[in-house]
């Protein structure tokens, strides 16, 4: 889990292999079908 510098909030779920992204209440599937995904990195560059 990360939140971005605009207040993005990305979750990734290893049992499930989902990532998601939430702000002010609405959360959207960013990426589906992933093996296992152990974290979400933010990086500004």
């Amino acid at each position: 889990m990360t939140i971005s510098p605009n207040g993005v909030l990305y979750v990734g779920t290893m049992d499930q292999g989902l990532v998601y992204s939430i702000t002010k209440g609405k959360v959207v599937t960013l990426f589906s079908e992933l093996n296992m995904p152990q974290g979400v990195l933010w990086n500004a560059n």
